[in-house]
């Protein structure tokens, strides 16, 4: 058994994203590829995290990453860069997880994605070897079988290691596994963690084999997640629903609160707004958005980071809607930089991030 000290220690990191990175090949209409971008659900919801944790507070974001052989040195400078608890465990006898993303056209908005080489099994046992294990809460992206299986075996870990504090666990639901006939699993699975948050299209589908609209309008979503509330979310069925909906920003509802909606940062017109809420038609996009890809993750990054500081689940929104905005100003992850000899304040793309913060919380309070 692990002594206190040693616990302690660990306890210092506050997030954990148990989605690995994903390096992709990006395949741009009439532009040169781009090779080895930092990618995948854990990469983008470690920057969400890291938005709103400059240096040193940075350190309390764990990141166990698994890679194979073949990583490429210049992106493990990158990573080092951004000065977290980082873990890099290298498997010399695999290749590191990728993928190819092809954009069809220079609106950057039909994308497919094929897996080039397949991602790594996690273990939680991993947690303890690269010393986040005691990590305050966790990002997991999996299907329910994962979630009901993977945070059981994370606090037996800790509590064999003297630590039987439980965490704070934020559970994205994979995709594919968003399905009418997977919806009892998704409930039973919750009950192991404390926010459930798929998107407004995975919500639906949980519901839904056959739609009347492309989107579905705020109404629906509100009632497909006020249904899904009632069968019992978290441990004491008593969980929070976040549902990330694009143009529409995020809801969040459990059975103790109504419904609240914060607005995305970048919104198209209120004319399409409208029609988005009420009629669920897809719409244009804000002129600043160039690729949502990656988006939704660093909301969540952002959002369990300010959870499990605050507790504040509102503050935890509004940061979350904030850092997916510098994640949709361009392709792959936005610039971080810094005053020589650190002497200025962090900013992403040029912007502080507390200045957009203060600017979103104004738009609110002004309704």
């Amino acid at each position: 058994m692990m002594d206190a000290q040693h616990v302690q220690s660990e306890q210092s990191v506050l997030f954990c994203s148990l989605s690995n990175i994903c390096l992709d090949h990006l395949v741009l209409p009439g532009k040169p590829p781009l090779i080895d971008i930092v990618g995948g659900p854990g990469g983008y919801a470690t920057l969400g995290a890291r938005i709103f944790a400059a240096s040193p507070l940075s350190k309390r974001i764990g990141w166990l990453i698994t890679v194979g052989g073949d990583f490429p040195s210049q992106v493990k400078e990158e990573l080092e860069s951004w000065d977290l608890s980082l873990s890099l465990k290298i498997d010399d006898k695999q290749l590191t997880p990728r993928g190819l993303q092809h954009y069809e056209d220079e609106s950057f908005g039909p994308v497919s994605f094929h897996e080039l080489t397949p991602a790594f099994d996690f273990s939680p046992s991993d947690l303890l070897d690269a010393k986040v294990a005691h990590a305050s809460a966790f990002h997991l992206l999996g299907t329910p079988e994962m979630c009901a299986t993977y945070i059981p075996a994370i606090h037996r870990l800790r509590r064999s290691a003297g630590n039987p504090k439980p965490c704070l666990v934020v559970w994205e639901p994979e995709p594919r596994a968003c399905r009418t006939t997977t919806r009892a699993a998704t409930v039973k699975a919750a009950a192991n963690v404390d926010v459930v948050s798929p998107n407004h299209l995975e919500l639906r589908r949980l519901f839904e084999d056959d739609f009347s609209t492309s989107r579905p309008t705020a109404a629906m979503i509100e009632d497909y997640a006020q249904r899904l509330v009632a069968e019992g979310l978290g441990r004491n069925g008593d969980g929070q629903l976040v549902v990330r909906a694009a143009e529409l920003g995020c809801m969040v509802l459990s059975r103790k609160e109504p419904a609240r909606w914060f607005p995305a940062f970048y919104s198209p017109s209120r004319e399409d707004v409208d029609r988005a809420r009420f009629e669920g038609v897809e719409v244009p996009s804000h002129p600043s958005v160039v690729d949502p890809t990656g988006a939704g993750n660093a909301f969540l990054g952002a959002f369990t980071f300010e959870l499990a500081m605050s507790n504040d689940i509102s503050e935890a929104c509004c940061r979350g809607i904030v850092a997916a905005s510098f994640t949709l100003e361009q392709i792959a992850f936005p610039t971080l930089s810094r005053g020589r000899h650190g002497r200025s304040k962090e900013t992403w793309n040029g912007i502080q991030v507390e200045i957009r913060l203060k600017e979103y919380k104004r738009r609110l309070a002004m309704g």
